[in-house]
C-alpha cells in the first residue's frame, strides 16, 4: 500500500495501512499528486509536475528512482497516470492523453477535442486483450 503528501512525500504499508515507512521521491521536483501508479510491491512510477513532465521509475519500492525520461509528446500538467495492464502507462494530462505499452520508453498522444481540458481515463475490463479505454474532460467522452 503507498500513498503520498503534498510535501512529496511516498509513504508504504506492508500491514495493510497500520503503519507505515517515509520515501523520498525522485529529488528535486514535486511529485504530480495524481500519478503514482504501483504495479507490484516494488515497482511504482511517478511524474513531475512540470510543463513538460518526465517519468520516474523506482525498481525498489521508492527508495531509489531510475534516470527520469522524458514524457514525448509532452501531456502538459498532469492530472492522472496508471498502469492498466503490465507494462502500459495511461498519462491524462492538459488537452490530451498519452499511453506507452512498453513502460515508457515511447508514447503515443490521443488529442481531446478541448486543449484547456485535464483528461482523466478508466481502462476497460477488456483492456488486457484489446486496449481500450475511455478518457472524459468536464463533459465530453472519447473512447479509444
Amino acid at each position: 500500500l503507498f500513498d503520498i503528501a503534498a510535501n512529496g512525500n511516498i509513504y508504504r504499508s506492508t500491514d495493510g495501512g497500520a503503519t507505515f515507512s517515509t520515501r523520498i521521491g525522485p529529488t528535486g521536483i514535486t511529485i504530480s499528486i495524481g500519478t503514482p501508479s504501483v504495479k507490484d510491491a516494488n515497482t511504482m512510477w511517478v511524474t513531475d509536475s512540470t510543463a513538460a513532465p518526465s517519468l520516474y521509475k523506482s525498481t525498489t519500492g521508492g527508495w531509489t528512482w531510475d534516470t527520469p525520461v522524458a514524457i514525448t509528446p509532452s501531456p502538459g500538467t498532469i492530472g492522472q497516470m496508471g498502469i492498466p495492464k503490465p507494462d502500459a502507462l495511461l498519462i491524462g494530462g492538459t488537452g490530451f492523453i498519452v499511453y506507452s505499452f512498453d513502460a515508457g520508453a515511447t508514447f503515443t498522444r490521443i488529442d481531446g477535442p478541448n486543449a484547456a481540458e485535464l483528461y482523466r481515463f478508466a481502462a476497460s475490463p477488456t483492456f488486457a486483450t484489446d486496449n481500450t479505454f475511455f478518457a472524459a474532460d468536464n463533459g465530453i467522452l472519447l473512447h479509444h
